[in-house]
């Protein structure tokens, strides 16, 4: 892969003031996808798009664009980039109907269940780890962040980011193609960090807490929304077990697990959201995420699909979702 398809990458990415280590670090995360430069041809077809008008402060971000050669091209184009995870998004083009990137995930619901913790965004730095496409970071900036930085190391969802941030230009955006271990030991601290849907997935999930506690400026805040099980007791994943469909989850803890640990990381003044059972108006397949779904990875015949009752095909819990906030222990 060409050393300047990589360079033109990471400019796109919104990282070209970084320092020289952290863009060695972010080249060599972007070298090991052998397929980039087949996702880059993806994008030339989104290239000649001008954005017109954009309004980032709405669950569906809308872009006006000035003009559409072929309509039926760039939703062709988008789709080539899909399965689509988080959304959504809308777009515009001229005197043709809207076209609705309709994502797998309603990340809406997720972004208003935020909201009601009374978190405050505007004029703030901003880091999300797992970013995915980028949706929350075009939501920071409709909610008036200074700064809105995600770490993405999926390729797929680094090339969505590429191809929806021209239509949705604004300057304070990046996306790092890195996991929250691979940061630059320069990295700078935020005024807020978020890590959304990302603490079951870490093997030491308290070691992910201090990792994030780390890049928090003292007094700032971390917001975190994560899965939780009723009752007292975390539930442990046997290696190599799957919960809800999904690989690589090793620990759900209780509330009351995950309230310690924050404590022991180093926070405090946790603001404690309304547990959400995931049902299928925030979770669901979708002609841009045509599956498998959360319809797919609950348990056949025990009950309705909705029914908070009903367990994943494994025999656990049904996804359960929790959002909070907390403030990184001022210094001494």
């Amino acid at each position: 892969m060409a050393r300047h398809e990589i360079d033109l990458a990471l400019h796109a990415l919104g990282l070209g003031a970084s320092s020289e280590l952290a863009h060695s670090v972010a080249r060599a995360a972007l070298a090991r996808h052998g397929d980039l430069s087949l996702g880059l041809e993806r994008l030339r077809p989104l290239s000649r798009l001008v954005a017109a008008e954009v309004e980032l402060d709405l669950d569906m971000p809308t872009c006006k664009l000035s003009a559409v050669e072929d309509p039926s091209e760039l939703e062709a184009a988008l789709r080539a980039l899909g399965p689509w995870k988080k959304g959504p998004f809308r777009l515009l083009p001229p005197a043709q109907p809207a076209l609705v990137i309709d994502a797998e995930w309603r990340s809406d619901l997720k972004w208003q269940r935020v909201l009601e913790l009374g978190v405050e965004f505007a004029g703030k730095r901003v880091l999300d780890v797992g970013t995915g496409n980028g949706y929350f970071l075009f939501r920071l900036q409709g909610a008036g962040a200074l700064l809105a930085v995600g770490l993405e190391p999926g390729l797929r969802s680094v090339l969505q980011f590429l191809a929806l941030s021209p239509l949705f230009p604004a300057r304070g955006r990046a996306l790092w193609p890195l996991r929250l271990e691979e940061l630059p030991s320069d990295s700078e601290r935020y005024d807020l960090v978020m890590s959304m849907g990302v603490l079951y997935h870490q093997r030491d999930p308290l070691e992910h807490l201090r990792r994030l506690r780390d890049l928090v400026v003292p007094g700032g805040e971390l917001v975190l929304e994560t899965l939780t099980v009723p009752g007292t007791e975390s539930l442990g994943i046997a290696p190599g077990e799957r919960y809800a469909g999904m690989r690589n989850v090793y620990v759900i803890p209780s509330q009351r697990t995950l309230l310690s640990w924050l404590k022991e990381a180093d926070f405090d003044q946790v603001e404690l959201g309304r547990s959400v059972v995931t049902t299928s108006l925030e979770q669901r397949r979708t002609a841009w995420a045509p599956g498998p779904s959360l319809e797919d990875v609950l348990a056949a015949g025990a009950g309705p699909p909705d029914d908070p009752a009903r367990p994943t095909r494994e025999g656990h819990p049904r996804p359960m979702r929790v959002a909070l906030s907390a403030v990184r222990r001022p210094r001494p």
